[in-house]
């Protein structure tokens, strides 16, 4: 035995049959890559991932905000007519969380349906991203079907 263990021996076997490559191509290699990504449109992954989380945020805000008009709603029928005139205060601060509930649901539902469209222009950017550039054909033009998709370019979103 020459001194080596057995997972010593198996990863001096692997290195021997990895090809070595010179500084030159590794370099080569990389600027070719380099610009392949240069050419094509950004990717749009962590800009989707962000406007998700913000919409299950405001979705967040939705459930909570309704259970709080739910809840004084209930609570404004359970106390009845006559403790209606009784309690004033109470009866004005339950309408006054049943209307602030519904003016900040009906603000929620418009912020949801305005990031519902940048995510869905996103959800485009990075399906047109992840299917690459349009292939060739062997004439050298280029398929109708990419090129409409791949000149469309990223979609306008507000900042």
């Amino acid at each position: 035995m020459t001194g080596w263990s057995v997972p010593q021996l198996f990863d001096r076997a692997q290195h021997a049959e990895a090809p070595q490559r010179r500084p030159s191509v590794l370099r080569a290699e990389q600027a070719r890559l380099r610009d392949m990504l240069a050419r094509g449109p950004r990717d749009r992954t962590y800009d989707l991932e962000q406007v998700t989380a913000k919409i299950r945020e405001l979705r967040r805000h939705m459930a909570d905000a309704s259970a709080r008009r739910d809840a004084a709603a209930q609570e404004l029928d359970y106390i009845g007519p006559v403790a209606k005139r009784v309690h004033r205060k109470n009866r004005t601060r339950l309408q006054d969380v049943i209307s602030t509930s519904a003016t900040l649901i009906e603000s929620l539902t418009t912020q949801i349906a305005d990031q519902s469209t940048i995510a869905n222009g996103l959800t485009q950017d990075v399906r047109r991203y992840r299917v690459g550039p349009p292939p060739e054909s062997p004439s050298g033009s280029v398929s109708t079907t990419y090129s409409k998709l791949w000149l469309r370019g990223p979609s306008r979103l507000p900042r």
